[in-house]
C-alpha cells in the first residue's frame, strides 16, 4: 500500500518492505529465509499470543484487515494461529493495535531472553546496515 504523506511517512524510510503477489509467494519467501509464520484469525484452534515463543529465531506475524482477516492460504501456511485474549463484547482489535500489541510482546520476550544484550549482526552486516540507513 502507498503510505500517505502525513501518516507514517517519516517512518517509511526505516522499514524495508517486500511486496508479494500472493500468499504462496510470501510463504515461500519466509520459508526460504527461515521464518516461523504465525497468523491471527478467530478460530477453534487459535492459541493465546502469550503462549507463543517469539523470543527465538525469525518470526513473521500475519495480520488481516478488519473485514476479511488473514487469507485462508496464509492461515494454512502458518505454524500456529493466534489471538490476543480479550474480554467483553468486542471480538477483535483494530489491525494497527493488534500488530502493536503483538510486536511489543515479541520485544518483551526477547528482552527477557537477553536477545538484545549483544549485537546479532556480523561486523560486515552491521557496517552495511549502518551505511544503508545513513543515506536515508
Amino acid at each position: 500500500p502507498k503510505i500517505g504523506k502525513k501518516s507514517s511517512a517519516s517512518s517509511k524510510k526505516w522499514v524495508r518492505m517486500i511486496h508479494h503477489g500472493s500468499a504462496e509467494a510470501c510463504k515461500e519467501y519466509l520459508d526460504n529465509a527461515g521464518f516461523q509464520i504465525y497468523s491471527t484469525a478467530l478460530s477453534d484452534d487459535s492459541v493465546s499470543l502469550y503462549s507463543l515463543d517469539l523470543s527465538s529465531g525469525k518470526v513473521a506475524l500475519a495480520f488481516g484487515n478488519e473485514q476479511r482477516g488473514v487469507s485462508s492460504e496464509l492461515v494454512e501456511a502458518s505454524k500456529s494461529n493466534f489471538l490476543i485474549p480479550m474480554f467483553g463484547m468486542i471480538e477483535s482489535l483494530n489491525v494497527s493495535v493488534a500488530a502493536s500489541i503483538s510486536i511489543y510482546e515479541a520485544v518483551r520476550q526477547r528482552i527477557v531472553a537477553g536477545n538484545y544484550n549483544t549485537v546479532s549482526l556480523s561486523p560486515e552486516q552491521y557496517q552495511q546496515a549502518f551505511t544503508d540507513y545513513s543515506w536515508k
